[in-house]
């Protein structure tokens, strides 16, 4: 089985911080879950896979956070100091048939993260703002390149440095440039398109730091490949950004 790869846009912070911790609105659960400290070397894998099975190896505690809620590494405040090193290993399984669709099921998968996150780390969140180095995304000049949608199905895929959408919105667009943007220079990308309803485009971008020639290295870099090719312009700036701060998190218990 091949795990999904689907990144889902962000989501206001504060409604589901709202929803996770009311009473009245309960999180799912996952069926079966295992969670053990992990001790192993390299760089942490989280896979998803039909069915709603998830299982994580070396993955940080804070990456296991962003991934639950779909935020970026910079929107995460106030871990306890244990947690910014601490590595776990995580097997997990839904009932069958959660979520009609992959963009479905993947958001069925979080919120389930979620509740074993406060079940097993004793995980507490609040919403909060803080003022940080952004992108300012907005309509370059000549307007924006996009197509609207003509009846094709919702598609996010990403082969090497070329990002294809189909019957996407710019929440969608804003999220991918926020999981390539954060690592590459730390910033957060803020929408001032002010560009509604769906869209089919892709863009091709050459890495940062590429050793090897390949037609992506012909390409521009991502800012750049925004302009030119979607019509859209990235321009730095100090932004309000929706954060989460760890009001309270506890190691776990290993089962």
């Amino acid at each position: 089985m091949t795990p999904s790869k689907v990144v889902i846009p962000l989501l206001l912070l504060l409604c589901r911080i709202t929803a996770a911790q009311s009473p009245s609105l309960p999180l799912p659960k996952f069926e079966v879950a295992s969670v053990k400290g992990s001790s192993g070397e390299g760089q942490g894998v989280l896979s998803r896979f039909p069915g709603g099975r998830l299982v994580a190896t070396r993955m940080l505690l804070a990456d296991l956070i962003c991934f639950a809620y779909s935020i970026s590494p910079s929107q995460l405040v106030n871990l306890p100091s244990w947690a910014k090193d601490a590595r776990f290993d995580i097997q997990a399984k839904s009932e069958e048939g959660i979520g009609a669709g992959q963009e479905a099921a993947d958001a069925a998968v979080r919120l389930r993260l979620q509740s074993l996150l406060a079940d097993r780390f004793g995980l507490v969140l609040s919403s909060d703002t803080r003022e940080m180095a952004v992108f300012w995304l907005t309509v370059a000049k000549g307007g924006p390149k996009l197509e609207r949608n003509q009846e094709k199905k919702f598609l996010i895929q990403r082969k090497g440095h070329t990002l294809t959408f189909q019957k996407a919105g710019i929440a969608h667009l804003v999220a991918q440039l926020n999981g390539q943007l954060q690592g590459e220079t730390g910033r957060f990308v803020i929408d001032h398109t002010e560009l509604a309803g769906q869209f089919d485009f892709s863009v091709t971008w050459r890495p940062v730091r590429s050793s090897t020639k390949s037609p992506e290295t012909e390409a521009p870099i991502l800012r750049d490949a925004v302009r030119e090719q979607l019509g859209l312009q990235l321009t730095p700036g100090r932004g309000s950004v929706p954060v989460l701060a760890v009001t309270a998190c506890s190691r776990p218990g290993e089962n």
